[in-house]
Formats: structure tokens, C-alpha cells, sequence
């Protein structure tokens, strides 16, 4: 899992992986109007599935629902 160079809050990239301190420094947290959109191979959306329920966020289900705050595609 890469984060390169996401442009979000105050414009500054980073090089490397992505993990839950990055993503709880970087990103907003889990709630009612927070969506993650997750896309990529088995084990990096695995991963991240991981780290996001860890942070709060609902466990991705096998297939996604508009309504879902965590979006796999």
C-alpha cells in the first residue's frame, strides 16, 4: 500500500505506506458523513480494511452498497 503524493490538507504529498497513524493524521475520521472509497489488490484492501475498522470505521463487506461508508470497487 503506497500513499503518493494524495494531495489533502494543506496540499502536502507523502511517499510510503500507508498505515492507520497516517491515515488518522491525514485523512478525516470515521463518521456518519466520512466515505472511503477503496480500490486496489486483495492484500492492500485487505490491509486497509484492517486499519480502517481499527480506526472506527465500519468492516468493508464483500460487496459494497451506495450506503456504505467504506466503498470497495
Amino acid at each position: 500500500m503506497w500513499w503518493a503524493r494524495a494531495l489533502v490538507r494543506g496540499g502536502r504529498g507523502a511517499w510510503g505506506f500507508v498505515t492507520p497513524e497516517l491515515i488518522k493524521e491525514r485523512l478525516p475520521g470515521a463518521a456518519a458523513d466520512t466515505k472511503v472509497l477503496l480500490c486496489g489488490p486483495p492484500p492492500m484492501v485487505n490491509a486497509m480494511g484492517k486499519s480502517l475498522v481499527g480506526l472506527g470505521f465500519d468492516k468493508p463487506g464483500v460487496m459494497s452498497k451506495a450506503e456504505d461508508r467504506v466503498f470497495l470497487f
